[in-house]
């Protein structure tokens, strides 16, 4: 099977590939056997069962996708407020 982006997919869709691969590891398949089956690297497959085995099902729950909230920013607030026109 093509390897697919999985981060084209949606957070539902990555989460059955993730149950997938746990359902397929406990059956005795190995990483690349799944990663082959699936479209997903196998050093992929691998961290997907090492999560499971430390978390369970939430541990690859989805969860929220995107930067959040003044994460990342290239500027520290001290920055910003002195490029800010005086009174804001």
């Amino acid at each position: 099977m093509e390897m697919i982006d999985a981060r084209k997919h949606s957070s539902e869709t990555q989460y059955e590939i993730r149950k997938q691969v746990v359902r397929l590891r406990k059956q005795g398949l190995t990483s690349m056997a799944i990663a082959e089956g699936v479209g997903i690297s196998a050093g992929r497959a691998s961290k997907i069962w090492q999560a499971y085995i430390k978390g369970g099902f939430k541990a690859i729950s989805p969860g929220k996708r995107g930067q959040r909230k003044g994460e990342e920013r290239k500027l520290s607030p001290d920055q910003i407020n002195s490029l800010l026109p005086c009174g804001h």
